[in-house]
């Protein structure tokens, strides 16, 4: 009776997991080879070797290198929207040739070096996954036999938000921009960029009385607010289910295969792509937020004067220095500091020197605390932080910002916003 009860208990398991099993003709192991299907538009760098997996017109599940001129190049699983990357599987961990992407009979994903050690998996064996589709929106997804979702990839953005795609208080809440070093991330009431994870700039969304936002989903097309429009928005929804639309652009086309990026220089622009016409006019882009000539202008952008300098109408102008300001150069930088661990010399052998008439890049946006201090209480705010590289103090209304990132300086008419800028007591004497 035991044996007939175990081959039934048999039967029935394996009848689950053939039910629950990827179908063979859907089955796939593919191998990164060289080759080229298509090209890449993207500043900065150029690719190579580019060809596709996976194919949803104008969408394509690709590989790509930026090291043709190497003997062993390494790959990067994206997907890219015609001619731009907008998601990236293994950007910081890249494959050499003859890698493998597997889809197998468990309904896991799995891209594996060519040891076969596994680089990056959906973790979805024997989930009841029976497929894999890019969707017409962009969307990578793994589906049970009843068409539900088990996996997507718009659920693991990485600088891009295509249209349909959402940040989520519970996550993914913030986009990464290619070097790591920008996010944009969803908080209560504000879309906030950070350099480094320190705020620099915040867009208000709405108003919180209505409770924190819990998501945000780019939207394409008309709305209620705007029906003669095609409106590239985000669609706001708060914990008490109010809903709201913040506006974002109007491009001249369908704003169908749009999609949102946080840039690797930490500016946030989108982009537009319209089929059917010549290839260098099919994409538009519509929004950016840091202009040369708009009232957020590029001097907001943390690294626009690279590792230190002025910033006036969107052009670095000048190198501070404690002697004065020099012209400015790449080659600008800030002054050394003491070691953090060098104790109480962090403290004891710093001054600083004045810049008159401008602010740090961030201090639109941040401020330490909302009550008045002193300029001295904000000095000793920041000689007690060995991370602190300077102050800009507001003597009209007496603010504070303590920064552990000085970079660019945006130049001001009101020369009541001083900076304070901290160097070694050994390198110069206090002006």
């Amino acid at each position: 009776m035991s044996s007939l009860l175990l081959l039934l208990f048999s039967i029935l398991t394996f009848s689950c997991i053939a039910q629950s099993a990827v179908p063979s003709s859907k089955q796939f192991k593919y191998v990164f080879y060289g080759g080229f299907d298509g090209s890449l538009q993207e500043e900065g760098e150029f690719y190579y070797d580019i060809r596709d997996v996976l194919t949803t017109s104008p969408f394509a599940l690709c590989h790509y290198t930026t090291q043709a001129s190497l003997s062993d190049p390494v790959y990067v699983l994206a997907l890219r929207l015609d001619t731009h990357l907008v998601w990236e599987v293994n950007r910081k961990n890249p494959v050499h040739l003859n890698s493998t992407l597997t889809f197998g009979s468990d309904g896991n994903l799995v891209l594996a070096d060519p040891k076969g050690n596994i680089v990056w998996e959906t973790a979805t064996g024997n989930k009841d996954v029976v497929g894999l589709e890019l969707f017409p929106n962009g969307n990578l997804v793994l589906l049970d036999k009843e068409g539900n979702l088990v996996w997507q990839s718009f659920d693991y953005p990485t600088d891009t938000l295509l249209v349909d795609q959402s940040l989520r208080a519970r996550g993914p809440r913030e986009l990464v921009s290619r070097r790591g070093r920008y996010t944009l991330a969803m908080e209560a009431a504000s879309l906030d960029m950070h350099y480094k994870g320190d705020p620099y700039f915040s867009l208000e969304t709405y108003n919180s009385f209505a409770g924190p936002l819990e998501e945000m989903r780019l939207t394409a097309g008309l709305t209620i607010y705007e029906p003669f429009l095609n409106d590239l928005s985000f669609n706001l929804t708060t914990s008490e289910k109010y809903n709201y639309v913040m506006e974002i652009a109007t491009p001249v086309y369908n704003t169908t295969f749009s999609f949102l990026r946080i840039e690797d220089n930490g500016n946030l622009k989108a982009y537009s792509f319209v089929e059917n016409i010549s290839t260098w006019n099919s994409w538009e882009q519509p929004f950016t937020l840091f202009t040369s000539n708009g009232s957020d202008s590029e001097c907001h952008m943390p690294e626009k004067c690279g590792r230190f300098g002025i910033c006036q109408k969107s052009k670095c102008v000048a190198c501070p220095s404690p002697s004065g300001l020099l012209p400015w150069s790449k080659k600008c930088s800030s002054p050394k500091l003491p070691l953090c661990s060098d104790g109480a010399a962090v403290t004891t052998n710093v001054r600083y020197y004045e810049i008159e008439g401008v602010d740090h890049f961030s201090s639109a946006y941040v401020y330490t605390g909302n009550d008045p201090i002193t300029v001295d209480n904000c000095r000793e705010k920041c000689t007690s932080d060995c991370k602190c590289k300077g102050f800009f103090y507001t003597k009209d209304d007496s603010k504070c910002l303590i920064t552990h990132q000085l970079n660019t300086l945006t130049k001001v008419s009101n020369s009541t916003h001083v900076a304070f800028i901290k160097i070694g007591r050994a390198s110069v004497a206090s002006i």
